[in-house]
């Protein structure tokens, strides 16, 4: 009712059950469904099922609600579905996953959820969302036509009689990649439908599909460089495998490796030596560029692994290698043999979950008797592989999941750690260094906004002055070791970054992003030892944005400094979840400065944005108080 500006909870059924899923009835806002899931996951454990799996309903707009039987299954289940026909409010549709993650039954109603019946599902294959159909769990309706109507899942079934019977309508015959999580009707004939592997279109009611490829929107868990071949960048991506292209031909990007892709990996000498992963620790390799062969040979398969299992050649003796499942392995040989080196580096198994993992493993350049290690579970390590002696260092830092360690490029004592709390709900930045291998720390974090941060690169040949964290809104960097932290280039979307790299035969940082692809940043612009636009190319000083006071109750200002005569910005303001709070567009030269109302802005923090030509060029975190 207020636009956004406020909101109340409406319904809540336990502190591990949220809602899945909501409908309208057409016609009545007042009329509510909704589908409960009991659903939990972050770094200790997972919970898909449960018994609070169930519909309620509102019917004056959410001030009470009543739990829907009259034929609904009980017992524990995972995910539930909703749809309503369009042109029937009382019509509604219930899709539900039992606790294999299997589709478990659709069930519908007729007289608005007093009564529901099973619908016999005539042509389904109930196999069509694997075993893990919480991933899925969607139907839709064709406004255009509601007899039309959709099951989602690895494959997608379609019915043209209301529900009566179902054939396969979008899998792989059909040519389209395997996870559908939404579709979009444009009319009668024309659909949208939303992959793990891109967006399709059909345009003749699913006889056809054809794969929209002009959209970059492919999410990398990892990016790599290949000291080779300079020009060409890798990428390990969310159920698309790993692919290779350049700059100069962004069209033509070419799948190398399949699965999920994760990191890969290149001999420093012998361009015939590289590496490819796919999820859990799948780690294959070639000693002559072409042919591949498992390179896992010792690790033992029953060790709890990462689903993004890091490994890493050694920069001191490239014939040895470095991996980590709960505990590290040290490989020798191009196609290597692993010997484990440590014992649990984890809290171990808790609960039944095998979650505890190592997620990071960094060799100091500088010391090879110096091996970095980072788990789930806020355990940080400093490791010598020779004599297999293992120090946790992590007294003094967060009690969060470990994302990156780093070793200084410049002092044999300093070790840098990030962390995230993303999974715990909390977005603080947490950056970390210490001078003495890890027997104190001290926070870097400065004026970071509250991002999570996913990796980090320390620029050589600066002192460690100069840092770089991919961050769950962008890529932010340093020139002052960490008191002062400015958004990198103008090009990169607000989206997550999950890794960096860098090229040094290019003199560009690489930041692999999970929504969109790959982006580039020219190191040779940066102005070191300026004060102006530190991140902005060499002679071009662009718009600047700071608001004060900050943090802020009542009031605060926005000023805009350097737009030059013709040039116009425009000042958002937005929560993490978004919303805006504020928006100016300013004009001309000289110092703009516009005061902000935060009397009715709910506490918390948000983002100011200066945009130029629908580009971000700064961005300042707000803290409002109360």
């Amino acid at each position: 009712t207020a636009l956004g500006g406020n909101w109340q909870q409406k319904l809540f059924i336990s502190d591990q059950t949220g809602i899945i899923d909501l409908v309208m009835a057409p016609g009545n806002a007042q009329v509510l469904y909704a589908a409960a899931w009991d659903r939990i996951r972050n770094n200790q454990e997972s919970v898909v099922s449960g018994e609070n799996a169930r519909i309620w309903k509102t019917v004056d707009g959410g001030n009470t609600w009543t739990q829907l039987g009259g034929g609904l299954p009980d017992g524990v289940f995972s995910r539930i579905g909703l749809a309503i026909d369009p042109s029937n409010a009382n019509h509604i549709f219930a899709t539900y996953v039992n606790t294999s993650l299997e589709f478990a039954g659709l069930f519908e109603s007729f007289d608005a959820g007093q009564t529901w019946n099973e619908n016999p599902c005539q042509g389904l294959d109930y196999g069509f969302q694997s075993n893990f159909a919480w991933y899925f769990g969607k139907m839709r309706i064709n406004p255009f036509n509601p007899l039309d109507i959709w099951l989602l899942g690895v494959q997608s079934y379609q019915s043209l009689d209301g529900g009566e019977t179902w054939q396969l309508a979008a899998g792989f015959g059909q040519g389209v990649h395997a996870d559908h999580h939404d579709i979009v009707f444009l009319s009668t004939q024309h659909y949208l439908l939303a992959t793990d592997g891109g967006l399709y279109r059909s345009t003749n009611q699913a006889q056809t599909w054809e794969k929209a490829e002009n959209i970059p929107t492919t999410q990398f868990y990892r990016v790599a460089v290949n000291p080779h071949r300079s020009d060409y960048y890798y990428g390990g991506a969310q159920d698309n495998g790993t692919s290779t292209g350049n700059t100069a031909n962004l069209f033509n990007w070419q799948p190398v490796f399949g699965g999920d892709g994760f990191q890969a990996v290149f001999h420093p000498t012998n361009p015939n030596i590289f590496y490819y992963e796919f999820q859990n620790g799948s780690i294959f390799g070639t000693t002559d560029g072409s042919n591949f062969d498992p390179a896992t040979n010792g690790i033992e398969g029953s060790d709890r692994r990462h689903w993004d299992m890091q490994y890493t050649i050694g920069q001191h003796d490239p014939n040895v290698m470095y991996t980590g499942t709960y505990r590290i392995y040290r490989g020798e040989g191009h196609l290597p043999v692993w010997t484990p080196i440590s014992e649990d580096l984890t809290d171990g198994i808790i609960f039944g979950s095998r979650f505890h993992t190592i997620t990071t493993v960094n060799e100091s350049p500088l010391d090879p008797e110096q091996l970095y290690v980072g788990t789930t579970d806020a355990n940080v390590w400093r490791g010598n592989p020779q004599s297999q002696t293992w120090v946790n260092i992590s007294a003094g830092l967060p009690d969060r999941y470990v994302s990156s360690v780093k070793a200084s490029p410049s002092d044999p004592n300093r070790v840098f750690v990030s962390q995230t709390g993303y999974k715990s709900n909390d977005f603080a930045p947490r950056i970390h260094r210490s001078d003495d291998q890890g027997s104190n720390w001290i926070s870097i974090s400065g004026d970071l906004p509250n991002l999570a941060v996913n990796d980090l690169v320390i620029l050589p040949g600066h002192q460690d002055s100069v840092i770089f964290a991919a961050t769950d809104g962008g890529v932010y960097g340093t020139t002052n070791g960490g008191l002062h932290w400015e958004r990198v280039g103008t090009g990169i979307p607000f989206v997550p970054v999950y890794d960096l790299d860098l090229n040094p035969a290019k003199q560009t940082l690489v930041a692999g992003t999970y929504a969109r692809s790959i982006h580039t940043f020219p190191l040779d612009s940066l102005q070191l030892g300026q004060n102006s636009s530190t991140f902005t190319p060499n002679g071009y000083a662009l718009p600047s944005l700071s608001i004060s006071p900050n943090p802020a109750s009542g009031e605060a200002f926005m000023t805009v400094e350097n737009l030059k005569s013709n040039q116009q910005a425009e000042v958002i303001i937005c929560d993490l979840a978004g919303k805006q709070i504020f928006r100016k567009t300013f004009k001309g030269f000289g110092k703009h400065e516009e005061p902000v109302d935060l009397q009715d802005v709910p506490q918390g923090v948000y983002v100011g944005y200066l945009r130029m030509n629908s580009k971000v060029v700064s961005a300042k975190k707000l803290v409002v108080t109360r």
